[in-house]
């Protein structure tokens, strides 16, 4: 049972190209099954091994498919080039147990601006179109949905569901919460919070890229926002999940905030669109402008199923 960094390690397997080996821990999982943003984390960290100092290092986009479950225990991923561009580097991987593939994944690869990186101004002949970035304080950019600073909300333990609750905890935007909850007024279900890992020693933990690919699988699920849909005892396994990275991590940020919203429901079958959100640099809640300053690290959508918990039991207690 492991604390995030220790759960995420892969070493690369010896003559074996692109070939990286890891264990599945059994504390970072969902019932009994493991979590599908901490297995998708673990092959985003071998592919940023693979491109570690090479021209293209961070990552830029991920389409990754969940065929099936993963169990807790060894797995390798398997990392090949499709194209290298010049500007772009495209991959793919799969991550798999006992021979066969659990997630197959596309990545690109890239650059990623600077967390501080200006907007683009039209004045002068300086614009370069292809560089254009939209931050703010232009008025077309989009602000921090989160409307309370992290240091006035109270963090807390997580979910039951949630096994790794000693390894996280989290601190929900109660001035954000889902309309569908608020008076009956109508709009889609909304989820927001403040997260933070720790260590063993309790301490706080510096968020990575890997990192983000756990946290836009952290969120009060669909099911649980709209109780009268009646799934809030189910299990929602992730069948699809793309991320889109839009910032480069700024240094030593410990603290992350999650915005989820989920619109729809097909006979169980559901969507769901995330955010992540660097936290202020001000930890004391002072300074106006902290919603100016956040800057969202990246987007996702996914698609869950919703599944008898039973179903959970007998794939989690699978052998490898």
């Amino acid at each position: 049972m492991a604390p995030w960094n220790e759960a995420l390690k892969v070493t690369p397997v010896a003559h074996e190209d692109g070939v990286f080996q890891g264990k599945i821990d059994s504390e970072w999982t969902i019932g009994f099954v493991p979590h599908g943003g901490y297995v998708l984390a673990i092959l985003l960290e071998a592919c940023l091994i693979h491109q570690r100092g090479t021209s293209h290092p961070d990552p830029i986009h991920i389409s990754a498919h969940f065929l099936r479950s993963c169990v807790v225990g060894p797995c390798k991923v398997h990392v090949e080039t499709l194209k290298d561009g010049g500007t772009l580097k495209t991959l793919t991987a799969k991550l798999a147990q006992k021979d066969q593939s659990n997630i197959v994944a596309t990545l690109v690869f890239g650059r990623l601006p600077p967390f501080n990186a200006p907007p683009t101004t039209t004045s002068g002949s300086e614009v370069k179109p292809v560089l254009a970035t939209l931050t703010p304080p232009s008025p077309y950019s989009r602000l921090s949905p989160f409307k309370t600073h992290p240091s006035n909300c109270t963090f807390e333990t997580l979910p039951w569901r949630m096994s790794w609750k000693q390894h996280m905890h989290w601190a929900p935007d109660h001035a954000h919460v889902s309309p569908t909850r608020t008076h009956g007024q109508p709009g889609p279900p909304t989820f927001a919070g403040w997260t933070e890992f720790t260590d063993s020693d309790n301490d706080r933990v510096e968020i990575g890229p890997s990192a983000l690919a756990f946290l836009v699988d952290v969120y009060e699920n669909l099911g649980i926002l709209v109780p009268e849909l009646g799934m809030s005892e189910m299990w929602y396994p992730t069948v699809f999940l793309a991320i889109e990275f839009k910032f480069a991590i700024p240094p030593a940020q410990n603290t992350a905030g999650v915005y989820a919203q989920g619109q729809y429901v097909n006979e169980g079958r559901h969507d769901t669109y995330v955010e992540v959100w660097s936290a202020p640099s001000n930890t004391d809640g002072s300074g106006a402008k902290w919603r100016e300053e956040s800057r969202c690290l990246c987007t996702s959508i996914q698609m869950n199923l919703s599944v008898s918990p039973s179903v959970n039991i007998k794939r989690g207690k699978g052998k490898l």
